[in-house]
């Protein structure tokens, strides 16, 4: 389970080590991708995540995006991500209820000094791509240690369930 805030390094996460997007090429289709995947993970619906990127990559129109409980960022010119991430933990009135995602070292230890925990981002992104497989679990694939059900017990509950008057019946 995921803290309450989450403050993230975004083009740390997307060039660490590890972590890949196969299929997207450039850095801003990496980056969309990122954020969809952030804003659909429900692993983070309890969070108030935010991703923070440099601007000196991208200008978007608009510095600041809310998409329900994440907020992209994207830095002013004269700043980078490291030190947006880095003014956010100190400005904290709560540092030890944050979460950052980040490789970068001196983040890492402004976070710790400040009481926030710090999380690689590679290991960020396997945990969310492990949470991501476990929920696909019961969707068609038995679980480990689940017995199948035999040939005998398939055509009762088909029987029973046909019995109930189903409109998509097998003819």
């Amino acid at each position: 389970m995921f803290p309450k805030k989450i403050l993230i390094d975004g083009y740390n996460v997307i060039k660490a080590p590890r972590v890949r997007f196969p299929g997207f090429s450039s850095l801003e289709l990496q980056r969309e991708h990122l954020i969809k995947v952030l804003k659909s993970n429900p692993q983070l619906q309890r969070s108030q995540t935010t991703v923070v990127f440099d601007s000196r990559i991208y200008i978007p129109p608009s510095r600041t995006q809310k998409h329900g409980n994440l907020t992209v960022i994207f830095t002013p010119l004269n700043k980078s991500a490291d030190e947006v991430i880095q003014q956010l933990v100190r400005q904290s009135s709560q540092p030890g209820k944050i979460l950052v995602v980040t490789s970068d070292r001196s983040i890492q230890f402004t976070a710790k000094d400040h009481g926030a925990r710090a999380m690689e981002s590679h290991v960020f992104w396997q945990k969310l791509q492990t949470r991501k497989k476990n929920r696909s679990v019961g969707r068609g694939e038995p679980q480990e240690g689940a017995t199948p059900l035999s040939d005998r017990e398939v055509k009762e509950w088909l029987s029973l369930f046909r019995s109930r008057g189903g409109e998509n019946d097998e003819r």
